[in-house]
């Protein structure tokens, strides 16, 4: 039971078939927000920003908490709710680290998909780190209103998750702390070894920054 993450009333078996019965949600997808938003020229006041992204770690902390990668980190799995806030939904590609595998570390957005999730499959136990670059990508996408790596082609995007310089946070938003553009490139490193330790780390500093703000 976490304020972010959406609440399974139950779970059931009915007919051979396997259920899950959660609680209806009423909000605005964080993708929607973004597009809203810098659509009319208006960026995310970073103080909310830092806020949602706050929320957003906390629960993917407490995934991580339970022995799972999401495997499907994206502004469109955000969900802003009028009282609770952003809330991390559609957990349906999550699976046991200690599952990882070839065949399960093929899911997730190319938009967001961490470099190793595409060349290969990282070590297992390690699918979290790919789930913090998927962050990452989030991040960057709410502060400045674009992807840090775009392309329509396919194979161009992937080459690009690979081997294209991470570009700069501060060069499109001036105003974001110099802590934060550093946590996110560190976020966004080609090497998950180069990445943060785990999303509390990630937490931690968020938590940090908004104090500074």
């Amino acid at each position: 039971d976490h304020p972010n993450l959406p609440t399974i009333f139950a779970l059931g078996r009915r007919l051979d078939s396997y259920y899950i019965v959660m609680e209806m949600l009423h909000g605005i997808r964080l993708d929607e927000r973004i597009d809203s938003s810098y659509d009319l020229g208006r960026s995310i006041p970073l103080t909310d920003a830092v806020e949602w992204l706050i929320a957003v770690t906390d629960a993917l902390n407490a995934v991580h908490q339970c022995g799972l990668a999401h495997r499907d980190i994206k502004a469109a799995n955000i969900l802003l709710c009028e009282r609770r806030g952003p809330v991390l939904i559609d957990l349906g590609l999550g699976v046991p680290e200690t599952a990882l595998d070839r065949e399960t570390l093929g899911g997730g957005s190319p938009l967001y998909q961490a470099p190793e999730t595409i060349e290969g499959f990282p070590e297992r136990g390690h699918g979290f780190l790919a789930d913090l670059y998927s962050l990452g990508v989030t991040a960057f996408e709410l502060l400045t209103g674009d992807l840090p790596f775009f392309d329509n082609d396919l194979a161009a995007l992937e080459e690009l998750h690979r081997s294209a310089p991470i570009p700069s946070v501060r060069a499109l938003r001036p105003d974001a702390p110099q802590e934060l553009a550093a946590l996110l490139k560190e976020m966004l490193a080609k090497d998950p070894a180069k990445r943060p330790s785990s999303a509390q780390e990630v937490l931690w500093r968020l938590r940090a920054m908004a104090k500074q703000l």
